[in-house]
């Protein structure tokens, strides 16, 4: 998460159980972060272990896949008359709905607090209603049902609620919010001649291999500080080591995922994987709120130490892009207080194909003698390091 903590402690491979506090001594984010993560684990956990994989309460359990109305009307039979007219229509129109209700995936609480579209899902409203998908899932045949769900960070830009009123509406704490999609894809033929009695068995070791091909050659980071001979064997070379004067959380994100470069080919490199990388975690973010040709208006975090320079590579996204990662890089030639003006060289971009809750985020990779820049990110060479500032370099391998 692209939040501003000092680091993140939290390793459960260390078994603690709890974090113990000490009179009389210096009270760091770290330290209450730790024990929240260590709490949510063990909960999670234990509820992995007592329902398993996925399940959910008989009386409240969510998410069923509604396709006629003799259904529906048995879900929705205590509401009202005209509550039930509106959803027979929304299922007419949508033809498939997800029903209301709780559900544990992995030992993770979600939750859907109404009838809602497969097409049109609370936190993907801009991929809804797609034609198309509605095409692949009535022509294609079976189709494997699955829901997705992960933590998202939330800042005031995307809640203000989350602003302390009565201090003046300061910046203070930020929160993790649980997400959810369902997602469809199609069984594959041994899954779909599978007899009644293997079709479990076939569609887990399906499953199995669906998400192997997924996950398989992610790659590996490494990293590290510089290391230089000394001309003195008994002293370290002053280029050795970290030489920053201050505390950082360095972020190295991916950007674009695909095949490295192999940094010859003299060809744009725009199909290979890319990075980017934050001093501050990613966490330096502004709100935009709207566009004049190539000037930006943003909305900054009051009290942020770090801001916007002349230069910068900054990121224009929104909540939808940010469930991708991939937003659009632009580089800022002038800062006037909450103004950008953006290099009208750069890729072109408008306000309107973001939605309502859109944000300017800083990254700190800049254009040496060593490393180029393609669009304003790093392609990644497997097999090198990458110098990022003050000696912190990174390393990438594959798998």
């Amino acid at each position: 998460m692209k939040n501003d903590i000092t680091r993140d402690t939290f390793d459960p491979l260390k078994h603690f159980s709890r974090v113990l506090m000490q009179q009389g001594r210096v009270q760091l984010d770290a330290d209450w972060n730790e024990q929240i993560s260590i709490l949510l684990r063990y909960l999670r956990l234990l509820a992995a272990d007592i329902i398993g994989a996925a399940g959910g309460p008989s009386p409240a359990s969510g998410f069923e896949l509604v396709v006629n109305e003799r259904r529906l009307d048995q879900l929705i039979s205590g509401l009202g008359k005209e509550e039930q007219a509106s959803l027979r229509r929304l299922l007419k129109t949508q033809e498939l709905l997800l029903s209301p209700g709780r559900y544990y995936v992995d030992g993770w609480l979600v939750e859907n607090a109404s009838f809602v579209s497969f097409f049109d899902q609370p936190h993907f409203r801009r991929q809804g209603n797609s034609d198309e998908l509605k095409d692949r899932i009535r022509n294609k045949g079976s189709q494997l049902v699955y829901v997705d769900v992960w933590e998202r960070h939330v800042t005031f830009i995307e809640d203000d609620s989350i602003r302390e009123k009565a201090l003046g509406r300061p910046d203070t704490a930020t929160r993790a919010q649980v997400v959810w999609r369902v997602r469809a894809r199609e069984l594959s033929d041994d899954e779909k001649n599978a007899s009644i009695q293997s079709t479990f068995d076939a569609i887990k070791a399906g499953w199995g291999k669906w998400q192997h091909r997924h996950t398989m050659n992610r790659g590996k980071l490494r990293a590290r500080v510089m290391e230089e001979k000394s001309e003195d064997p008994h002293m370290a070379s002053a280029k050795s080591g970290y030489r920053g004067i201050e505390n950082q959380l360095y972020r190295v994100e991916i950007h674009n995922g695909g095949a490295a470069w192999n940094g010859k080919d003299e060809n744009t490199p725009s199909p290979s994987a890319t990075f980017k990388w934050s001093r501050d975690n990613g966490s330096v973010v502004a709100a935009w709120l709207e566009q004049d040709g190539n000037a930006l208006s943003v909305r900054r975090i009051r009290g942020q130490h770090r801001g916007f320079s002349v230069n910068q590579w900054i990121e224009l996204s929104d909540s939808v892009r940010e469930i991708t990662g991939r937003g659009i890089f632009v580089q800022a030639r002038k800062v006037e207080g909450d103004k950008l003006t953006i290099d009208p060289h750069n890729q072109p971009f408008n306000r309107a194909d973001f939605s309502d809750i859109a944000t300017v985020r800083c990254w700190d990779q800049h254009e040496t003698d060593q490393t180029k820049l393609h669009n304003g990110v790093i392609p990644i060479i497997e097999g090198k390091w990458f110098t990022l500032e003050e000696g912190v370099q990174v390393h990438f391998e594959p798998e």
